[in-house]
């Protein structure tokens, strides 16, 4: 982790909440990040990495601040060092030397990429931290106002749980057309039966002996209770849903899909209407697909 977040220049979050961290784990993370001198870290959340930062040699008041301050000073003493390094770059440009080709012909070296040596670091930090004045409370004053600690958690939970679909077990292989899954929790009546969402309304009896049904159905349970049974319908049906993924696509069903959202609008009396702009639109449609050639249409009539 230490290894990753020294090269990187694009993570902008982390979140080692409920991790085993050690001490000396957390000095190598911070370690990782403050010599970034790319890094785009923002928030990072399961220890306070203040205290490892002025371990390292970074000025002592950063022990003080949140994870998000110190960040942002980080950000901030990358940046003044980049200024420094284009300002000295233009004075080397206005030098007449500068216009010399090179003795070796060789092309300029690129720019350096990866973690900067400790002294460097210590360097440009309290650099920064002296551009601050009083202790850097202007710079915490502006960053409390301007932009408050980050109010959402780490999204893994603590009773998050991981579902990995054994390639041992061979099930049989998924049509196209079967789409409904069994004992899924969004297709359940009040018995707990599966409907389908058909003309017929086909009903499929299914055991719930191991789901515990209440009498409203599945959205009148408490959080705890819906999360185990969603999680008991993940075990059941892993492997289907991952023979399901893995499907080519099916342009038939795609306007199965089109009709069943689209079908004519039926009154009391019993008469069907549709509204003439979609009727258009669909008769457009066809003659489109009819007059594209083989394999070129997006939409084909089954």
């Amino acid at each position: 982790v230490a290894y990753a977040l020294a090269y990187n220049r694009s993570l902008k979050s982390i979140f080692l909440d409920h991790c085993s961290i050690g001490e000396e784990g957390q000095r190598h993370i911070t370690a990782g990040i403050v010599s970034n001198i790319g890094t785009c870290l923002n928030t990072i959340k399961g220890f306070r990495i203040g205290g490892n930062a002025v371990s390292l040699g970074l000025p002592a008041a950063l022990e003080h601040w949140t994870n998000e301050q110190v960040l942002k000073f980080i950000l901030l003493m990358w940046q003044l060092m980049r200024q420094e390094q284009e300002a000295s770059s233009i004075e080397a440009e206005l030098d007449p030397l500068h216009l010399l080709p090179s003795v070796s012909g060789e092309p300029s070296p690129k720019p350096y990429s990866g973690p900067l040596d400790p002294a460097t670091v210590v360097s440009v930090a309290k650099r920064a931290f002296d551009s601050l004045g009083d202790d850097g409370s202007d710079f915490l004053t502006r960053n409390i106002t301007s932009r408050q600690e980050q109010q959402f958690e780490s999204p893994v939970t603590e009773d998050a749980i991981m579902l990995e679909a054994n390639d041992g077990s061979q099930n049989p292989h998924i049509s196209s057309s079967s789409h409904l899954l069994p004992n899924d929790p969004s297709h359940m009546d009040e018995e707990g039966n599966n409907f389908l969402p058909t003309n017929e309304n086909k009903r499929i009896t299914s055991s719930i002996d191991s789901m515990d049904q209440t009498e409203n159905g599945i959205h009148d349970l408490d959080a705890a209770a819906r999360k185990k049974k969603v999680v008991a319908w993940l075990c059941q049906n892993i492997q289907l849903l991952n023979d399901l993924s893995h499907l080519a696509f099916n342009s038939t069903e795609l306007w199965r899909l089109h009709q069943h959202y689209f079908a004519p609008v039926i009154h009391d009396n019993g008469c069907k209407s549709i509204d003439f702009s979609l009727k258009e639109s669909i008769d457009c449609e066809r003659n489109s697909v009819s007059s594209t050639q083989p394999g070129s249409a997006i939409l084909s009539e089954p």
